[in-house]
């Protein structure tokens, strides 16, 4: 982003600092300071989320608690200026702090934007409204980009072109044969005359060359050709070698692996989508819940919405196209197309002990605090029953009316966006020295 959200904050003047910049650099400062905190603490995003949003002043709250103690290690004197609303400065720091880490990891992106677009329907932010929509709809625009990238279907899937591979030297051992020169020897005394110098007959050539030089080179050749021929055979005859192909094999190995994980990869990228796909019309068709395995049709419609939510979550990624809640919506219609509606209180009421649910509460894992800021989902999960709460651990009016569909896409939305967290990569964390 080309300015910071302190910045669109200044310019629609929500921070009155009368034009003190030394003001506006201290809470900058505040600002990189929560930032680098988020960052090694990513699972506290969505309270800190809920606390830039919420329209009350909230005792204790922790988010903003968190963000006075930074405020006050880098402007120990900011509580004795005077400069407008402080729990706004404290919203255009957290926002400041959060879309730092946005731009930093797409997970945290895609969850804030969920958070985001899952409450603001429901609350009005007045002119911080302004400032903030437009950084939402682009939040979006990029998410539903990647998004349908993901899920999209290619008219083609192209392998991976094989590549080069750069074969190493081998080292070849050729053991030497074994040659017997006495042999060759007597063979060529042979040829050569009645006998040897050591004057022992010889038992080949009855001629000497000084003599009878044509008799003696007549019975020379064969018997010099034979002997030599004999000699040559066995030198000539099979050879052990030694050939070290570890090299080899290690690179064909590394190859053939690495290879076969590119082809593997782009194949499994190309029908994703289509897998997707497949598994929700089926589900949307059966009419019936895999987790708690029931018919959805046998359940309340409230109750039944809310499982459709909680199982179609479960089933897909955290990142997926906005025609996902398009198809939700219309799950739920096919279940219940009276298109009832109803208030928060009475949807706590009746799902804060539904037995189809609970699989789900197993796996969630919170507790509830009187200080902290809950998603409605965490209300449902956590089992409060008395509607009075839900103001005080909430952001929502237990009085506002939602429909079946709505309540189905609050709640899937906020698990998505709680998914997505769990998927913020470690090693991109920014240590931060207490």
């Amino acid at each position: 982003m080309t300015l910071r959200i302190l910045d669109t904050y200044l310019d629609a003047g929500l921070l009155e600092l009368d034009g003190n910049d030394v003001w506006f650099e201290h809470i900058t400062t505040a600002a990189d300071e929560l930032a680098k905190y988020i960052a090694a603490n990513p699972t506290e995003i969505a309270c800190f989320v809920y606390s830039a949003i919420n329209t009350s002043d909230r005792k204790n709250d922790l988010a903003r608690t968190k963000v006075l103690d930074i405020l006050k290690g880098v402007w120990r004197t900011y509580a004795s200026v005077s400069m407008g609303s402080l729990g706004t400065v404290q919203k255009g720091i957290i926002f400041d702090a959060i879309f730092q880490n946005a731009e930093r990891d797409p997970q945290i992106k895609l969850s804030v934007a969920l958070l985001l677009s899952s409450t603001l329907p429901y609350i009005d932010l007045g002119s911080e409204a302004e400032v903030l929509q437009p950084i939402l709809d682009q939040l979006i625009e990029d998410i539903e980009a990647a998004a349908e990238m993901s899920w999209s279907l290619p008219s083609t899937t192209h392998v991976p072109d094989l590549p080069t591979i750069e074969a190493p030297s081998l080292s070849v051992h050729i053991k030497g044969a074994t040659f017997d020169d006495d042999k060759l020897k007597t063979g060529l005394e042979r040829a050569s005359g009645p006998s040897n110098s050591e004057g022992e007959e010889t038992g080949g050539n009855r001629y000497w060359p000084g003599n009878h030089g044509q008799h003696w080179a007549q019975e020379f050749a064969p018997l010099a050709t034979e002997s030599i021929s004999s000699a040559i055979k066995e030198v000539s005859g099979a050879r052990r070698v030694s050939l070290n192909t570890d090299q080899l094999i290690e690179v064909i190995s590394e190859f053939t692996e690495t290879y076969m994980k590119k082809v593997t990869n782009q194949l499994s990228a190309a029908s994703h989508g289509i897998e997707l796909r497949s598994r929700l019309l089926w589900w949307k068709e059966a009419k019936s819940s895999p987790t708690a395995r029931v018919d959805y049709r046998s359940l309340s419609a409230c109750t039944a919405t809310a499982l459709i939510a909680f199982d179609f979550q479960s089933m897909l990624p955290a990142l997926a196209p906005a025609s996902v809640i398009a198809f939700l919506r219309e799950a739920v219609r096919s279940i219940d197309g009276e298109n009832k509606t109803a208030t928060f209180a009475d949807y706590l009421t009746e799902l804060s002990d539904a037995e189809t649910l609970s699989p789900f509460r197993s796996e969630f894992i919170a507790t509830k605090d009187c200080n902290a800021i809950h998603s409605f989902s965490g209300l449902i999960m956590l089992g409060e029953s008395d509607p009075k709460q839900i103001s005080k651990l909430s952001l929502f009016s237990s009085n506002k009316e939602l429909s079946l569909p709505e309540l189905a896409t609050l709640l899937f939305t906020e698990l998505q966006a709680h998914k997505a967290l769990e998927n913020v990569e470690e090693e991109a964390l920014v240590e931060v020295d207490e």
